[in-house]
């Protein structure tokens, strides 16, 4: 039994080290400039939007069973009241796609992905608010960002107007933020990047700088960019990159005697997210590596679904087969079995849930492969039929909400 379980460790830790070597290429590419026909924007103007107005009613929050029911309500307290967001789509069934800022602000490819989500089930969109370059995708009314220029050149003119129009299709909406992944904050505010064992500014493996998950300062200026875009008008925030680099040493500016463990400064990083922006009607999700839903320990980058499930409504772990080692769940080339692992990996969330009393599961809504991984040799082309046999697989399993990303916000459904 220790030799098997040994065995298994050895196997997740390969896994690790391949989702990170390859994370940099598929997941991360452009999907393009933003398209202005004539010089002019989408939605037109460019002016930094108002965010005063009425409070919004507290968020309940929500998961859901491994059938997608409801499984917990637990009401915000302290929080003011007002008018309900609207419930459309049912929150355990959004079925949603990726779409980047440039994406966003180009009229050609919105006009696109809007008839993909009319004609299809597609009910929601991921749209980046603060991408992994660090960069704003609007006008923001955040003074740190504006002091260092993080928003300078947005390609979404206008958010507002954006949103209304996604939500006059009835479609969904989510804000990506990424969160301690940021080279460019970490470049203009050099004190809040990680730092390596002879005290310089660490890189992780795509060569990308980080802030310190542990700094206050780093930790608040994810969290007023969340609540703007929240004030803006999203339905839901989305954390990405909420964990430490895979090659970080845990070194920053505490000493390890007084630090909690990465875990544990991931859990708390999202608890005072959800408190502030609970108030604000929102739901909150975050991203995680596939591997948590199989993995026994944090693998080192802070992501314990035991300890996040309770912090956030929603889990989305990145199930993409192609991200899989050689072996995973005894798969020779998974990148070749869509179905079977998503399967798996699903299961292996659903177990971990059961564990947990019910009040404190999160619903699971998994990011699905939606791009074909020509770097991997045997690969699939992932086309409508690879996409469909991952839904399905999910579907059987009773998660019916799921994620589609592909970096160039391409779909085929």
């Amino acid at each position: 039994m220790a030799q098997e379980r040994k065995s298994r460790r050895f196997r997740i830790a390969a896994a690790v080290a391949m989702w990170l070597s390859i994370t940099a290429i598929a997941l991360f590419a452009s999907c393009g400039t933003p398209e202005r026909e004539n010089g002019n924007s989408l939605y037109g103007g460019n002016q930094v939007p108002q965010l005063a107005g009425t409070p919004p009613q507290p968020l309940q929050r929500q998961g859901t069973t491994t059938d997608g029911s409801v499984a917990k309500t637990k009401p915000v307290e302290n929080a003011q009241s007002a008018p309900a967001r609207r419930a459309n789509p049912q929150q355990s069934e959004v079925k949603g796609i990726y779409v980047s800022g440039p994406a966003a602000g180009s009229v050609k490819k919105m006009n696109r992905l809007i008839r993909l989500a009319d004609r299809t089930e597609i009910n929601a969109m991921v749209i980046d608010v603060k991408n992994d370059a660090g960069r704003i995708t609007y006008d923001s009314a955040v003074p740190l960002a504006g002091r260092i220029g993080a928003d300078r050149g947005a390609p979404i003119r206008d958010i507002q107007a954006l949103l209304k129009r996604l939500k006059d299709h009835r479609i969904y909406t989510i804000g990506r933020v990424v969160v301690f992944k940021d080279p460019y904050l970490a470049a203009k505010l050099p004190h809040l990047a990680m730092r390596g064992k002879t005290g310089g500014t660490r890189r992780n493996r795509e060569s990308a700088n980080w802030v310190d998950p542990y700094l206050q300062e780093a930790q608040q200026y994810v969290i007023d960019i969340a609540k703007e875009a929240a004030q803006l008008g999203f339905d839901e925030i989305q954390f990405d990159y909420v964990r430490f680099p895979a090659d970080s040493n845990n070194r920053g500016t505490l000493s390890p005697s007084d630090k909690p463990t990465k875990a544990q400064a991931i859990e708390s990083f999202l608890r005072a997210a959800y408190r502030e922006l609970s108030p604000l009607g929102v739901r909150v999700s975050a991203d995680l590596f596939g591997l948590t839903t199989t993995a026994d320990d944090d693998m080192g980058i802070g992501q314990l679904w035991a300890l996040l499930a309770d912090e956030v409504d929603v889990l989305s772990p990145m199930v993409y087969p192609s991200h899989y080692a050689p072996g995973v769940y005894g798969l020779k080339h998974p990148d070749l079995h869509p179905e079977e692992v998503v399967r798996r990996a699903l299961m292996d969330g659903i177990d971990k849930n059961k564990a947990l009393p019910a009040e404190k599961r999160a619903e699971i809504r998994p990011w699905l492969q939606a791009f074909t991984a020509g770097w991997i040799h045997p690969h699939l082309d992932y086309g409508k039929k690879e996409i469909r046999a991952q839904i399905e697989a999910a579907g059987k399993l009773g998660i019916h909400g799921y994620l589609l990303w592909n970096p160039k916000c391409e779909y085929s459904l």
